[in-house]
């Protein structure tokens, strides 16, 4: 329910996605002329709807409303097909926007990945099967595809197109090489695949550029981070990520060297849960932001979150309350960043649970939950503590499996009230031998209490099935 605050680092992001475009020499264009423009390609009602649906696009787009984008999208996309006909390049564009603000919004991957295949497909049509029109579609394709196998196909036809088109730009085939080995490894870390385009790319490049160009950037990290997620950041990974600070450190600001630094401890914790690795990365980042903008910004507040993360992760539990309160108080009172603020009380809940500190870890239930209002949700009512059943001896002396459902409400506090058991089954045979243990784990559970109207409520018919077996 609940995501993760987003690191933004300037220089490493454009140079995984703009390099690599601006060196291609024609890709699908975005569609850019500001609404009055379209009175030039057409008239009556549908130029009229399709003017109104993208005018309110672009506005959304500015405003950073993603929610409206995403409908105001739909709409121009519909109603630019009707105005231009399906097969125009305005129309892959519109596709190609509508597919974009689907991927963005994560909403539904697989309704962007029917709208990309459609504009590859207009572009296929519209320019022919080798044709770099297709390039941004197959990658945006790719970006979106939940199979390893899936994803890889759309790469790899993005690389043998390019290779036939532009059979000389080596430098260019190289940064989609990076590109796709990117898109591989920020799903399924340490593939053979995306190391295998990686290293590949990274050869060219510095043949190309040196082995101390900036122009490494985004491969060094792809590289770094291609590893599985189970795993410790190995030698070869740490050492891969300080050669891209230490690049980093000869060409760039110190603001941009921080931004490097925040980037790689958010990977090293988030992946590897290396967060002893990632901690002198969020110190260093956070001695530069608080030199250059002090405590009252979101680049500092942010490196404070993330260095307070490293401490409870790490077991100090002192520093890590004291830290986190630091980002809590930035990001109160400010709903731009109500996800750093559901992160930041998420860990002093972890803290107050770990002390056993009933009262303050419901107070930040409490603020999460009402910070979480209007936020998707899973589609079950899904605890954020979950105690495991204790096997009944009588159960164990036959050997029996079995689950049981149980059915009670949560309550204002996201605590469990009134459990009853609704159906249960075992391979004993015996009535209900598996029901009080259910009912005894389920009172233990604990969730995240659902706010209306800014008002916390309870939930009844709550369910949830536990299974009993022996290992």
């Amino acid at each position: 329910m609940v995501r993760w605050p987003k690191v933004t680092v300037r220089n490493v992001k454009k140079r995984s996605l703009v390099w690599f475009f601006r060196s291609l020499v024609a890709v699908a264009v975005v569609i850019c002329l500001p609404p009055r423009a379209w009175a030039q390609v057409g008239g009556g009602d549908a130029r009229a709807a399709f003017s109104q649906a993208y005018a309110a696009y672009t506005a959304a787009i500015e405003a950073g409303d993603h929610a409206s984008a995403l409908t105001a999208a739909k709409r121009a996309y519909e109603n630019g097909s009707a105005h231009f006909g399906r097969v125009n390049d305005n129309t892959g564009a519109l596709a190609m926007n509508y597919g974009n603000t689907l991927a963005l919004s994560g909403a539904d991957n697989a309704a962007a990945a029917e709208v990309f295949r459609e504009a590859d497909a207009i572009y296929e049509e519209l320019h022919g099967a080798s044709s770099l029109q297709r390039l941004e579609a197959l990658l945006a394709l790719a970006s979106v595809q939940e199979t390893l196998e899936d994803r890889l196909a759309s790469i790899n036809a993005a690389l043998s197109m390019h290779r036939a088109v532009l059979p000389d730009e080596h430098i260019a085939y190289a940064r989609l090489q990076s590109h796709g080995g990117e898109l591989l490894a920020s799903v399924w870390n340490g593939t053979d695949e995306a190391r295998r385009m990686l290293e590949d790319a990274l050869n060219t490049l510095e043949e190309e550029y040196g082995a101390d160009s900036p122009e490494l950037f985004p491969t060094l990290l792809a590289l770094a981070t291609n590893a599985p997620a189970s795993e410790a950041p190995g030698r070869r990974q740490l050492a891969l990520f300080e050669r891209t600070v230490e690049i980093a450190r000869t060409t760039d600001s110190d603001e941009d060297v921080a931004d490097l630094e925040l980037e790689i401890a958010y990977r090293l914790g988030r992946q590897f849960r290396g967060y002893e690795d990632a901690m002198p990365y969020a110190r260093s980042a956070l001695g530069v932001y608080e030199r250059l903008f002090g405590a009252d910004h979101p680049k500092t507040a942010l490196a404070t979150l993330t260095l307070g993360q490293a401490f409870v992760a790490t077991g100090d539990s002192e520093q890590g309350e004291s830290t986190v309160a630091k980002a809590t108080q930035f990001y109160e009172g400010k709903p731009e960043y109500a996800s750093n603020l559901i992160r930041a009380r998420q860990l002093l809940m972890s803290v107050y649970a770990a002390r056993g500190d009933e009262e303050r870890y419901t107070e930040q239930l409490m603020e999460v939950g009402r910070l979480s209002e209007g936020l998707p949700t899973p589609v079950e009512y899904l605890p954020i503590v979950k105690a495991a059943p204790v096997y009944p001896v009588e159960a164990a002396r036959c050997g029996a499996d079995g689950y049981v459902m149980v059915q009670y409400t949560v309550d204002e506090q996201g605590q469990v009230r009134d459990p009853v058991v609704v159906q249960s089954d075992n391979t004993c045979g015996g009535v209900g031998v598996f029901d009080q243990a259910a009912i005894t784990s389920t009172l233990k559970y604990r969730y995240l209490p659902r706010f209306e109207n800014g008002v916390a409520v309870s939930v009844p018919g709550v369910t949830t099935r536990i299974i009993f077996e022996i290992l």
